[in-house]
C-alpha cells in the first residue's frame, strides 16, 4: 500500500473525507491534493465526489482545465446542475 509522503497521511485504494467550517477551503484542498497525488504518480486514478460545490465555484476552481489536463486520471462527480456539460 503507498502513503503519501511516507507519514501515513494518505493511503491508497482509501474513500477520504474532509469536514470544517463552509469556505475554509476543504474542496480546493481535496482537489489539489489529488492532482498532486497525480503529478507525483502516488496514485493512477482518483475519483473526486462532490456534493457540495455550485457551478461558480467549479469555475473558479479552474475544474474545465483540470479535466481536461487529466481527463484520464481523474473522474469528477459533481451534485451542480448541468454540471454533466463540463464534466
Amino acid at each position: 500500500m503507498q502513503i503519501l509522503a511516507k507519514n501515513g497521511f494518505v493511503e491508497t485504494n482509501k474513500l477520504i473525507s474532509l469536514y470544517a467550517m463552509p469556505r475554509s477551503g476543504k474542496s480546493i484542498t481535496a482537489l489539489y491534493l489529488a492532482i498532486y497525488m497525480l503529478e507525483k504518480e502516488v496514485v493512477k486514478k482518483v475519483i473526486y465526489v462532490d456534493m457540495d460545490n455550485g457551478l461558480g465555484t467549479l469555475k473558479n476552481h479552474g475544474i474545465e482545465q483540470i479535466l481536461t489536463k487529466y481527463k484520464n486520471q481523474l473522474k469528477y462527480i459533481s451534485s451542480a446542475k448541468k454540471s454533466k456539460k463540463i464534466l
